[in-house]
């Protein structure tokens, strides 16, 4: 009955840490797990935090039997049971920890300055670089172009395609539409040799991948090993997460801008070439765009109507019409 101290590492100190439930298909494989005497051979594991009346007050692990494995899907039942038991024992509240100060807002705006998409992609993965207990990142979008890009260390962009190729991806962005959560992913629980080269580049045992996304869907993906296998607390998690979405929002802005700015210039290429006088006017009664058959037709040279009140361009109109009063009405 000796109280069983756990390492800093271990699962347990994880979730209370990150206050955030998780699941263990091997709990032995884990590797700061700390045995406990009284469980021989524990496999299938939910580890969930118990919630107080602000910080987390603590973990329960509920263990699978021997002939039956827990799923991702048995994690809400058991938070359910979680917050019951804080209701039981209220008393076990722990200091409020002190967070970072909110800097979405200054990352936003300092990326929407930025010229392309891809000059907020490079950024987006230059701060990741910069977070504590972040040893490498990677950034993936399929926004740019038709063909998605990844963009990190050569090495690790190699290894991620070579995974992409494969299907990965998909079972990666199932996960995340579920519930737009991070995910963390541990060396000695995959067994896929492509997954191990993705471990082995980025030269870490921990990884972690958040979702990029715009106001409307998942568009990229922002994938982190963690510094000499050191975990990710909350406020590491909140502070990546802010990013992540900073870099959604100005990513899908700078996008939205560049694809009106080609239909723009689609559009005005079109009006220049057809053999019709065209003109615009704005919600403000100003006169934007003239083509070049406009002055052919009317002989009203553009310089002189563009950014003008409509009704300089219609004078003139009238003033070379044979009958002016019916311009007026038209």
């Amino acid at each position: 009955d000796a109280p069983t101290y756990l390492q800093e590492y271990d699962p347990f100190m994880q979730v209370i840490e990150m206050n955030k439930s998780q699941y263990y298909p091997d709990i032995v494989a884990h590797p700061y797990y700390t045995p406990l005497p009284t469980l021989e051979q524990p496999r299938s594991v939910i580890i969930t935090p118990v919630p107080g009346d602000d910080p987390t007050m603590g973990a329960v692990a509920l263990f699978a039997q021997h002939h039956t494995r827990f799923s991702e899907d048995d994690i809400p039942t058991f938070e359910i049971f979680a917050k019951q038991l804080s209701q039981i024992k209220p008393d076990f509240g722990l200091a409020q920890p002190e967070t970072n100060q909110n800097r979405l807002l200054p990352i936003w705006q300092h990326m929407i300055e930025m010229s392309t998409a891809e000059d907020i992609i490079n950024h987006l993965h230059d701060m990741a670089e910069r977070q504590d207990k972040v040893k490498q990142a990677l950034v993936w979008v399929d926004v740019l172009d038709e063909q998605a890009n990844a963009y990190g260390h050569p090495n690790t962009v190699q290894a991620f395609d070579a995974l992409q190729r494969i299907g990965y991806l998909q079972t990666i962005f199932e996960k995340l539409h579920h519930s737009l959560e991070p995910i963390l992913m541990w060396r000695s629980a995959v067994e896929d040799t492509l997954e191990h080269q993705l471990f082995e580049q980025m030269g870490s045992d921990c990884i972690a991948i958040f979702p990029i996304v715009d106001s409307a869907r998942l568009i990229g993906l922002l994938v982190i090993g963690t510094e000499d296998n050191r975990f990710l607390d909350e406020t590491d998690l909140r502070a990546l997460e802010n990013l992540v979405f900073a870099g959604g929002q100005a990513i899908e802005r700078k996008t939205f801008t560049h694809l009106m700015h080609e239909e723009g210039t689609r559009l005005e290429a079109i009006l220049q070439s057809i053999s019709e006088g065209t003109f615009f006017v704005d919600e403000n009664d100003m006169v934007t765009f003239c083509n070049p058959q406009f002055t052919e037709l009317t002989g009203i040279v553009r310089s002189r109507v563009l950014n003008q009140q409509s009704h300089t361009l219609i004078d003139q109109l009238a003033a070379c019409s044979e009958n002016p009063e019916q311009v007026h009405e038209q």
